[in-house]
């Protein structure tokens, strides 16, 4: 494996939109934020509600839109986004509204993100959040590989870049770079490449951080936790009193910030026991859960959740369709952007996820790759009982501006494995 002839440097960027503006409302747990962040002299990205609105949107969509169609229960839009944002900067025409549309966001407006957030996690010594991006070309390509794309890569992605012979079984040091990038968690992407394939994005994400206050060993338990299918399985569960109630769409839960408050785990189960996860998350309301997500309510809350280590591997291929990202997939696509006179689609976008949430704090890594193929309202309380003893939602996310950086459920605790 060579490097391209403009080699692009490899920089391990921090959390999307760290420190953005826009949750200027927030109280308990953006006022630490913002301390926090000022602390660490980590520069503040400066975004717009409206592309927070839509930031989110696309990472709700994507997360209701896996959970539809029942292949994985824990999904990184964040990953997503950025392997993808990569991929519709070569896209042109009626294939880049297409990409747009369903991401929800413009190209110039990705880029603009994933550049703020790069040069915010630069000041970051803490390196709680790695995200990691790369570009491979297939050698009998390279003459035909639009330099303007690798630039524009390389300025905002800050995007590694590598040739690759298609008979050296390529995919090995994709999988090898992975692994370093996610520290790793994530060891393999099962993509099918071949002489075809043109082209390969990458993104690689990792998650590391303790919990801003440690659990002593008197607040773990044991105790039951009823799965879906109406057994119990007997768990550690982690018992502690949070301050940062949130209330919205049916769905009662808190956050528990990690250290340093720039980034929270939200935990959340329906209000109404009588009610199932899934019932209650097929009626909700995205943006309401957002706003009420920024502006979580002070309260006691008498938390408790299990310890639970899941994993996920999906294609992405089917969601993207569903969401309106049909023409990239086809042999109609234009990505001239990336080769000149190319002649290439998207193959496969597939994504591999793995989170462990302990007493220690949590690890959480995910891969996600785009192969290139050639064609033919609130409520407050004084106090609060969050008992998450049953199926839950969780969000580990962005503090200030409430932007997802996992998301995914527990509907049970046998195997400690995720129901596919």
């Amino acid at each position: 494996m060579k490097n391209l002839k403009k080699p692009i440097c490899t920089v391990l960027c921090g959390a999307m939109l760290c420190g953005c503006a826009g949750g200027s409302d927030r109280q308990s747990s953006t006022a630490s934020s913002q301390t926090s962040t000022q602390n660490s002299q980590v520069s503040v990205v400066r975004a717009g509600d409206e592309e927070l609105n839509r930031l989110y949107s696309f990472s709700w969509d994507l997360f209701s839109q896996v959970r539809q169609e029942k292949e994985g229960q824990l999904v990184s839009p964040l990953s997503a986004l950025f392997a993808l944002g990569m991929t519709a900067n070569g896209a042109k025409g009626e294939t880049k509204d297409q990409m747009e549309k369903a991401l929800n966001l413009s190209v110039d407006q990705i880029n603009a993100l994933s550049r703020a957030a790069l040069d915010s996690a630069s000041a970051d010594q803490t390196r709680t959040l790695e995200i990691a991006n790369s570009i491979w070309l297939n050698q009998n390509k390279a003459d035909s590989f639009v330099d303007s794309y690798g630039t524009l890569l390389d300025q905002d992605y800050d995007a590694q870049s590598f040739q690759f012979d298609a008979a050296n079984d390529p995919q090995k040091e994709i999988d090898q770079w992975i692994s370093e990038k996610t520290h790793g968690l994530i060891d393999q992407i099962p993509a099918e490449l071949s002489s075809a394939t043109a082209l390969v994005l990458v993104n690689a994400l990792a998650f590391d951080s303790a919990w801003a206050k440690a659990y002593e060993d008197n607040q773990i338990v044991r105790a039951p936790f009823h799965n879906v299918d109406g057994t119990e399985t007997q768990v550690e569960m982690l018992t502690s009193e949070e301050e940062d109630l949130v209330m919205a769409e049916g769905l009662k839960g808190f956050i528990k910030p990690y250290e340093g408050h720039r980034y929270g785990l939200a935990i959340m189960i329906p209000e109404d026991e009588n009610h199932s996860l899934d019932e209650v998350l097929a009626s909700v309301d995205g943006t309401k859960l957002l706003n009420a997500l920024r502006t979580p309510q002070p309260a006691t809350i008498h938390a408790s959740f299990p310890e639970y280590e899941f994993s996920s591997e999906m294609v992405l291929n089917d969601t993207l369709k569903a969401m309106g990202m049909e023409l990239p997939f086809e042999d109609g696509a234009d990505f001239s952007g990336m080769i000149e006179g190319g002649n290439i689609a998207i193959s496969e976008v597939i994504q591999k996820a793995r989170i462990e949430v302990s007493r220690t704090g949590t690890k959480a890594a995910a891969a996600t790759e785009v192969v290139m193929n050639e064609t033919a309202a609130l409520v407050t309380e004084d106090e609060v009982d969050v008992v998450c003893d049953r199926p839950f939602l969780y969000i580990l996310m962005d503090l200030e501006t409430a932007t997802p950086v996992f998301m995914g459920t527990v509907q049970s605790m046998e195997n400690n494995q995720p129901d596919q």
